[in-house]
């Protein structure tokens, strides 16, 4: 716990509220990038959610292996609607690792709307 204190990741303005509102802005860009296609995001801290589609089990199936073909790793959850989360590591996540997974999850998007 004292690297995680020490590292202030933890608060208002610790680390992880910092990475959550870039994360969510870069996704916000995404469902701009995509209209229909991803809405949200949703979630606290490093835990962050977006509802793929329509919220339909099967949009989160078909965005979710999508993402794992371009090798992002996704989490489905909830129905009605169905989500996707991300939940990277609070100590080590850099923006970096956000811009490749947005990367990626851009790249999975533009497969996505061509299926659903």
């Amino acid at each position: 716990m004292d690297a995680l204190q020490s590292t202030k990741c933890f608060g208002a303005d610790g680390g992880n509220m910092k990475r959550h509102a870039y994360f969510a802005e870069q996704l916000q860009k995404l469902a701009e990038k995509y209209p229909g296609s991803i809405s949200g995001p949703f979630g606290e801290g490093m835990m962050i959610v977006f509802t793929p589609g329509e919220g339909t089990l099967d949009h989160a199936k078909l965005l979710m292996n999508l993402m794992f073909e371009e090798g992002l790793l996704g989490f489905l959850c909830g129905a009605e609607p169905a989500r996707l989360r991300f939940l990277p590591p609070p100590m080590i996540t850099t923006t970096e690792h956000i811009d490749a997974a947005i990367k990626l999850l851009d790249r999975s998007l533009e497969k996505f709307v061509s299926h659903k």
